[in-house]
């Protein structure tokens, strides 16, 4: 499975059809009328003003978040103390994205 599959981010290059497919996986079954004829170049295109007259304030708000989602990582860093004649020192054990 691909990382954008993984993620759930609309494709750059999606046709209507992927992208109608797209709405309905993430909920926005509601929404498939208005835009089934929208490629996911077109939705990009579209400001958030935009979504919101169309889709309406909810919808609009968070089609828009999901359309420009950026993925976020998470860094996991394991620190240990040891005390040193009154100091503490910290190591890292442990430093990676997960």
């Amino acid at each position: 499975m691909s990382s954008t599959q993984t993620r759930n981010v609309l494709p750059l290059d999606a046709t209507s059809a992927q992208t109608l497919e797209w709405l309905i996986k993430n909920r926005f079954n509601r929404l498939t009328e208005v835009l089934s004829d929208y490629t996911s170049s077109d939705l990009r295109r579209l400001s958030r003003e935009d979504l919101i007259q169309i889709c309406g304030l909810s919808d609009g708000i968070r089609l828009f978040n999901s359309i420009h989602s950026i993925e976020s990582t998470t860094r996991l860093t394991l620190f240990i103390t040891t005390d040193g004649k009154g100091l503490n020192f910290y190591s890292i054990i442990i430093d990676k994205i997960v």
